[in-house]
């Protein structure tokens, strides 16, 4: 075995914030920065949430998105690379990719290509590979989604396949352990590789387990470095790297300290002509009455970046909150139909504005 594989996801095309024309420029630079690095490319692997909302299919989105994808299947056809997208959180992907093999047959491109949004065992013969893919929410809790790949192994006589591609989160990702969340060691002992798993933006590495993260920024709270996973496997060798999106989206926070004017705007004078127009900058500042009194005016001033101030102590409740909202998910059979009314009730002892209501609750969806 000598195989090369990218693994992306989280891409979410179609995003309110980091609009699509800018998230598929950074892809198109991914690929020609890296373009060494996949000179031997064998796969490529779009692992969930390709698109951020169902996209209407006249809008200017949804062209964008169909576009950046041919312009991937043709790369794919040109280079000789087997392509595969996975199925990631129905409310984001909404099984979009599904007609996409109808564009590939329409457009007579002749490539390997699978579209899978469900539990599914691949053996590919050209690479003597067993692949697993779960999409997210296969089943409601992780341990009946595992019993079914146990079930699926017994029916193929394995024992282990040697990839697995994810969308969905394990135990190790989340602060408290929730029913929807995988059991590492369960899935360690039954793939001899790596497991690359999507959904969570955060790119972390436990064992022989990957979490990409997030292809572009997307929010605060997801400053870290964004990018995909180049693998390589081998008989005698398995090595990865991680791939960073140089051109992603500035979401950048600054905790202020000082409550002097004139200090605050010569240090945010310095720190933000570094960052091109359009960044997302946060102020986490202690003093509500500074910010009543300079909110408006430091808004004007950098207003060539997108600024937002918030109080260091409501960012802090909010954030606790999160996770008292996490510990409770163990103890109510919480569902999409009622998510919003739970919130709504614990969210009312806050007295949040509607703006900062809606990031809480986009906050608190992303562990559910």
């Amino acid at each position: 075995m000598n195989l090369y594989y990218l693994v992306l996801s989280d891409i979410h095309l179609g995003h309110n914030i980091n609009k699509t024309d800018n998230i598929i420029t950074n892809l198109k630079f991914f690929f020609i920065t890296y373009h060494k690095q996949f000179k031997n490319l064998n796969m490529i692997f779009l692992a969930g949430d390709i698109f951020d909302k169902l996209l209407v299919n006249s809008g200017n989105d949804y062209i964008q998105a169909m576009n950046w994808l041919t312009y991937l299947v043709r790369y794919c056809q040109k280079h000789n690379i087997t392509l595969r997208v996975l199925e990631g959180t129905p409310s984001h992907d909404w099984k979009q990719m599904s007609a996409f093999s109808n564009i590939i047959n329409d457009l007579n491109i002749s490539v390997d290509y699978k579209y899978i949004d469900t539990l599914y065992i691949e053996y590919i013969t050209k690479f003597n590979l067993y692949i697993l893919y779960i999409p997210d929410e296969y089943k409601n809790n992780a341990k009946d989604t595992y019993k079914e790949v146990k079930k699926l192994l017994e029916k193929m006589n394995l024992k282990q396949v040697d990839i697995a591609i994810m969308h969905g989160q394990f135990n190790y990702q989340l602060p408290i352990k929730l029913d929807s969340s995988h059991n590492e060691e369960d899935y360690l002992s039954i793939v001899k590789y790596f497991i690359n798993i999507g959904h969570i933006h955060t790119h972390s590495v436990r064992g022989r387990i990957i979490a990409q993260g997030s292809f572009d920024r997307l929010a605060h709270g997801e400053e870290e470095n964004k990018g995909g996973v180049l693998i390589h496997l081998s008989d005698t060798n398995q090595s990865w790297w991680f791939l960073n999106n140089d051109k992603a989206m500035v979401f950048k926070t600054y905790n202020i300290e000082d409550n002097d004017l004139e200090a605050i705007v010569k240090y945010l004078d310095k720190e933000l002509k570094q960052y091109p127009v359009n960044s997302n900058i946060r102020l986490i500042i202690k003093d509500d009455e500074f910010i009543i009194k300079n909110a408006t005016s430091l808004k004007m001033r950098y207003h060539r970046v997108n600024l937002k101030i918030q109080k260091s102590k409501q960012v802090e409740e909010i954030k606790q909150k999160i996770i008292e909202e996490e510990v409770m998910i163990n103890s109510f059979n919480i569902t999409k139909d009622n998510i919003e009314e739970l919130m709504d009730k614990e969210m009312e002892k806050f007295n949040l504005s509607s703006e900062e209501m809606k990031l809480y609750k986009q906050e608190l969806h992303k562990v559910i």
